[in-house]
C-alpha cells in the first residue's frame, strides 16, 4: 500500500474513533454515555473569544483526540495544550484513560511522560506519532483523576478531588482543576496552591474557555493587549 494512502486509513481510524469509544461496542447506557462524552471532547479547541474580549487570558490551543481505539478499557484521549504562538512547544501533554463509575459518573485518570514529553508534541495531527506511543512510556499522575458527573442539561462537570494532585510550580504543593464539557464547549480551570492554601499559579479569575473549531480561526491581537500576568494557565510550564 503507498504511504500515503496508509497516512489516510490512519487519519480515518483516528477521526473515527472520535465517535465510538475503543473495545468492544454495545449498546448499554454506560457504553452510550462514555461515546457522548468522548465525542464532546475530542476536537480542536481554542479560547479566541475569550482572548479578545479579555487580553489578560493568554490564547491557548488545545487537541485531544482518541488513541489505543482497540482497548476494551478506555476511551483512551492523548491531549496537548499549548501557547497559540508556541504551538510546537506544547506546556501539556497528557494521557487520559476515561473510566465509568457508576451512574453518570466517570473518572479520567491522567497520566504523563516517563521520557521528555516534547518528542511526542504534535501527535495529535500526526497518526505515526501517535500510534508510536506506548502504555509503558507513561506514569500515572496519582491524585490528580479528574471526577465528572453528567448534568441534567447533558453537560459534564466536575475535577479534582481534595489537594492530593502535587505540583512544585512557582512554590506549590498541590494543583487542582475544575472541569465542564459541553458538546462545542470545554471549560478548564487548573490552579496550584502553597501549603498555606494561597494560590500561586493558574488563572485568578475564573476558567479558561475553550471553544470547538472546525477551521482555524485567525490569531487577532486586541486592541491595547494588557499584561497577562496573574492568570496564565500552570505558568506555561511543561508539567
Amino acid at each position: 500500500m503507498p504511504r500515503r494512502s496508509r497516512f489516510a486509513l490512519l487519519a480515518l481510524a483516528a477521526l473515527t474513533g472520535c465517535m465510538n469509544p475503543g473495545g468492544r461496542l454495545n449498546d448499554s447506557p454506560t457504553h452510550r454515555q462514555l461515546a457522548e462524552l468522548q465525542t464532546m471532547m475530542c476536537g480542536d479547541f481554542d479560547n479566541h473569544e475569550q482572548y479578545l474580549s479579555d487580553s489578560r487570558f493568554f490564547l491557548i490551543k488545545l487537541h485531544i483526540v482518541p488513541i489505543w481505539t482497540s482497548r476494551s478499557d478506555g476511551p483512551w484521549l492523548y491531549l496537548e495544550q499549548a501557547a497559540a504562538d508556541k504551538a510546537d512547544r506544547p506546556y501539556r501533554q497528557r494521557i487520559l484513560r476515561v473510566h465509568p463509575r457508576g451512574k453518570d459518573q466517570v473518572e479520567c485518570v491522567v497520566f504523563i511522560f516517563r521520557d521528555d514529553p516534547l518528542q511526542h508534541a504534535g501527535a495529535w495531527k500526526n497518526p505515526y506519532v501517535l500510534n508510536s506511543i506506548s502504555p509503558d512510556q507513561l506514569r500515572r499522575r496519582e491524585g490528580c483523576s479528574v471526577h465528572l458527573t453528567r448534568q441534567p442539561d447533558g453537560g459534564w462537570t466536575g475535577g479534582t478531588s481534595g489537594t492530593g494532585c502535587s505540583s512544585d510550580i512557582r512554590g506549590a504543593t498541590y494543583a487542582t482543576t475544575e472541569v465542564a464539557v459541553f458538546p462545542d464547549t470545554l471549560r478548564s480551570w487548573d490552579r496550584g496552591f502553597d501549603h498555606d492554601g494561597r494560590q500561586v499559579w493558574g488563572s485568578t479569575l475564573g476558567a479558561y474557555v475553550f471553544r470547538k473549531i472546525t477551521s482555524e480561526p485567525p490569531t487577532t491581537e486586541p486592541s491595547s493587549p494588557g499584561a497577562p500576568t496573574g492568570i496564565q494557565p500552570d505558568g506555561m510550564q511543561p508539567r
